[in-house]
Order: C-alpha cells, then sequence, then structure tokens
C-alpha cells in the first residue's frame, strides 16, 4: 500500500493509488463531509520553504481553480503535506484518449474523421477559454484529454458513444510546478513527442505552444502516430525544431496544409486560435478549401530554402553520442583554447561537452579536455559556455589529472545548456 493511502488533507481521505507518473501520483479520493468521490494528485516536487514560495504556489493554484469549464477538469482544493503540492480534484472515471488511440493503434485502425471534429471542438474550446484568462498548459496531449460518456464506460475495443465528451486535465499544472520550483527561461516543461519548438529551446511560451501541441494530437488522431520519432528525447526534441513533419497518406493536400501550418516552427505562422484551427478542419471535411493564409504558409513551409554558398556549420553536425539516463548529448565543441603564447591550435577540438539530463532537459555538463600544456605555477584553466551571440558564461575551474581535465555543471536554474550555448572554451587564468 501507498504511504499516502490513508492520509487525509483537509477534508479528503486519501483512497487507493490510480496511476503513477513522471511528475505526481493520482488517488482516489472521498470527501467525508460531502461523501463525494474525487480524484487527488500528489505532485513529486517539492515547494520551497521560503514564504515567498508558498505564497506563489497559493496564488497558482487559486488561478488555476477559478477554470470552469465543461471541458476542463475541475480543482476544488488545494494544499501543501509535507512541503509537496496536493491538488483535489473531479474525478472522471473513463479511459483517456491516449489510451484509445493506442488501442486503435494496435488494430491499426485510426478515428474517423468526424468523430476527430467532434472530439478536438470542445477540446478547443476549453483551451480557448483557459488562453483568454492568459492560462497556457504547455502539456496538450491525448493523455490528458480523458473521455467520459453519461451513456456508460469508454470500450477500449469499441467505437466511442455519441455522446462522447473529452475533459481536459492538468491544465495550468505546469505553470503551477514552475511556480513552486522557481524554474524560467531556458527551462524545458513538458513532453517530447508533443512540444513545441520553443517548448524545446527553454524559450519563453504562450498560447500558441498549446496550438502547436494540438496540431499534434490532431496529426496523431488522423495518421496513428505521432510526427516525430526517435531513440530519445533529444532526438524528438531535434526534429520538433529542424524537420518538417511527415506527409500523412491519404488524406487530401488541404487537410496537409492545416498539420503544416499548426505545426510551424515559428509560431507567428500558426493559427490564432484552437478554434480557428478546429474550424478549418472541419471545413475541409465538409468540402470547402482551407483559407487563403492557410495556403500560403502551407506553400511557403514546403518551399526548399536556396541553399547558401558558405553556410556556417550547424551545431548538431557535432552531435557523436547517444544515451546516457534520459538522454545525452556528446558534442565535440570544445574548439577554442585561450592564453598568452598558446601552443594549441584554436581551431582543434582538444574535447568534449556531455549534456544530461538532471533536474530538467539538458541541464547537466560533463566537460573532459585532453592534450593541455602543463600548468606553470600559479595558473589553472577554467572552463566558458559561449553562446550564440556572443554572450560568456564561467563554469569553474577544471580539475587536472596529468594533461586530462574534467569539469562538471548543473545549471542552477535547470536551464537547457545545449539549446542556450554552442561552443565551450577553455582559458589559462592566474591563481
Amino acid at each position: 500500500m501507498s504511504t499516502w493511502s490513508g492520509k487525509k488533507i483537509g477534508n479528503v481521505l486519501i483512497g487507493e493509488l490510480i496511476a503513477r507518473g513522471g511528475m505526481a501520483e493520482v488517488y482516489y479520493g472521498t470527501h467525508t463531509t460531502l461523501n463525494r468521490k474525487v480524484a487527488v494528485k500528489i505532485m513529486r516536487d517539492h515547494v520551497e520553504e521560503d514564504p515567498d514560495s508558498r505564497a506563489r504556489f497559493a496564488r497558482e493554484a487559486r488561478v488555476v481553480a477559478g477554470l470552469e469549464h465543461t471541458n476542463i477538469i475541475q480543482i476544488s482544493d488545494y494544499d501543501l503535506v509535507d512541503g509537496r503540492p496536493c491538488i483535489v480534484m473531479e474525478l472522471v472515471s473513463g479511459a483517456s484518449l491516449g489510451n484509445y488511440l493506442k488501442a486503435l493503434r494496435k488494430r491499426e485502425e485510426t478515428l474517423p474523421h468526424r468523430t476527430t471534429a467532434r472530439l478536438l471542438t470542445s477540446v478547443a474550446s476549453a483551451m480557448d477559454y483557459a488562453h483568454e484568462r492568459n492560462i497556457v498548459h504547455r502539456d496538450i496531449k491525448p493523455a490528458n484529454i480523458l473521455l467520459r460518456s453519461k451513456s456508460g464506460s469508454i470500450d477500449l475495443d469499441g467505437p466511442l458513444p455519441e455522446d462522447v465528451e473529452p475533459v481536459l486535465t492538468d491544465f495550468g499544472l505546469v505553470r503551477l510546478l514552475d511556480s513552486t520550483t522557481q524554474t524560467s527561461t531556458g527551462t524545458v516543461s513538458g513532453t517530447p513527442a508533443y512540444m513545441s519548438p520553443e517548448q524545446a529551446r527553454g524559450d519563453h511560451v504562450d498560447r500558441k505552444t498549446d496550438i502547436y501541441s494540438l496540431g499534434v494530437v490532431l496529426y496523431e488522431m488522423l495518421a496513428g502516430n505521432v510526427p516525430f520519432d526517435a531513440e530519445s528525447s533529444f532526438g524528438v526534441l531535434m526534429k520538433h525544431l529542424n524537420e518538417p513533419p511527415p506527409p500523412i497518406e491519404g488524406i487530401s493536400a488541404d487537410m496537409q496544409a492545416i498539420i503544416d501550418r499548426a505545426l510551424a516552427k515559428e509560431p507567428e505562422q500558426r493559427f490564432e486560435s484552437a478554434a480557428e484551427l478546429v474550424n478549418e478542419f472541419i471545413a475541409v471535411l465538409d468540402g470547402k478549401t482551407v483559407s487563403q493564409k492557410t495556403e500560403e504558409i502551407s506553400e511557403l513551409l514546403n518551399t526548399p530554402e536556396p541553399q547558401k554558398e558558405s553556410a556556417a556549420p550547424s551545431r548538431t553536425m557535432f552531435i557523436i553520442g547517444g544515451i546516457v539516463a534520459l538522454v545525452a548529448v556528446t558534442l565535440l565543441g570544445i574548439r577554442l583554447f585561450r592564453g598568452p603564447k598558446s601552443q594549441l591550435d584554436p581551431n582543434q577540438p582538444i574535447g568534449q561537452v556531455t549534456f544530461q539530463d538532471f533536474n530538467y532537459i539538458m541541464d547537466k555538463a560533463l566537460i573532459t579536455v585532453s592534450g593541455l600544456p602543463d600548468l606553470k605555477q600559479g595558473t589553472h584553466y577554467e572552463g566558458w559556455f559561449i553562446s550564440q551571440s556572443g554572450g560568456r558564461r564561467n563554469i569553474g575551474e577544471i580539475t587536472l589529472q596529468g594533461n586530462v581535465g574534467q569539469l562538471t555543471f548543473i545549471s542552477p536554474e535547470s536551464t537547457n545548456l545545449f539549446a542556450t550555448y554552442d561552443q565551450f572554451e577553455v582559458t589559462l587564468e592566474p591563481n
């Protein structure tokens, strides 16, 4: 039995475990005063002890709990237990869209287009409602879309009931967690298969990131699989950043144009709202053509860029490694040695940087350098990250064993180091 079962949060008695995920555990619960069944989500992250962090958690929890929409899970209470955020919410008895799509995939089937349109109309309504209140989900995916029906339970092996209704869960949850752990720009939150390019870079996100994720969900509903897959989370993120979505077999050019625009790399090229995306999809189902803007953006995205005569080498040219823990990427990125009368060619690689997940995606770097000249008395080597804009960040002294140096750096801000920096430099410094 879980250590949480049998405990109380306010008037809610925690029952059996429903599910356990990377961010949280979900339990059955009973509101002892109202005799109502609820769900209790207990987060893995701890809220920092300082009063500001706790006040920020309470403030964000109130904002999320204020969402009242038919297609959004209602939050009824929240608390901190042993420093961990606990959220009491509406209990929805039913499968997730993710589970239903998996069952279809096993049977080599896809959802009927009209069913897809009906489900996404409700999801889009919920998204736009929250976006109007400046709340971004940041983790739109089939697993966070629950299915309920008044006519009975959802049969994974049969067609969906006519009255099936999707309900978005975890709306604002990522924002709530970010508020408790003081994350910032440079932090990557979400699920790689459904992440927008700006999420993958750890950039600021707005409603357009949710629209991109909804486009991935639509792609999966039509194709039976997500657009980008790879052996590692990093590989998936790189495809979101650099590759167009593969065309879906068996759909019209207009429907493909909708997918192209929804999954545009640049946020300004995407649909302005979730409803706009779904309405164009329904229009195409009704035999109409896509809007002129969608057609123009699709044509632009599918027009090959002219090759430059002297293109700068891309950062991915230096990738040589694979997976360590969840994801690790190795770069031959140490190319500069700065110091008086250097005996090294500044263009000759002298080591490698390996990026790993620690608290967030690629926020840890392991640096190994070799072939360094012997240090003279009163000097030492230091490591520096250099961003594409030329910004420099000192990450500490390199420890030497013979002529091999090592340095481990974990970003205190949980910054995606690979997305932020593209060079590593070693300098000779006085003690």
